[in-house]
């Protein structure tokens, strides 16, 4: 920790378990879902948390590659919980209400990768809500987020 600021590969350890860094659990998550998840889940959270009008016209790749960017900046322990807990509840409602926000061409359609059209089936998308569900289960929980503060807070 430098400055009280921690990067995001920090450990932390509480009642002799470690702890992982919040930004290192849900980096893992995101990683193993398909990448069109991954450009969507982006491409959804900067259009409904950003408060620049230039973000809304990201394409999928360049909403990917700034949350990824976002995910990696290091800052204090509280900070990073408070970002963890808006990435938490706006993955979690976009995960939700993918159907709904297709329909209302909210949740825009990256049509292709590499050339490659996508073909983004029901049951891929309920493989990354059922591994998503056991992440925030766990993970990612309230309780952890909270152990994780006061062991980040105290090294």
């Amino acid at each position: 920790m430098a400055n009280g600021v921690l990067a995001p590969r920090t450990e932390s350890k509480t009642m002799g378990q470690r702890i992982e860094h919040p930004v290192t659990v849900y980096q893992r998550w995101f990683a193993q879902i398909p990448e069109a998840h991954r450009r969507r889940l982006a491409k959804g959270f900067w259009l409904c948390t950003t408060e620049s009008t230039a973000d809304m016209a990201l394409s999928h790749e360049q909403a990917l590659c700034k949350f990824v960017t976002y995910l990696q900046r290091p800052d204090f322990p509280l900070r990073v919980v408070s970002k963890m807990i808006v990435v938490r509840g706006m993955t979690s409602f976009l995960l939700a209400n993918r159907e709904v926000l297709e329909q209302e061409n909210i949740f825009a359609r990256d049509k292709e990768i590499n050339g490659k059209v996508l073909d983004m089936t029901p049951a891929m998308w309920k493989k990354t809500w059922t591994s998503w569900q056991r992440i925030i289960a766990h993970e990612l929980s309230d309780p952890i987020f909270a152990a994780w503060t006061r062991q980040a807070m105290n090294t």
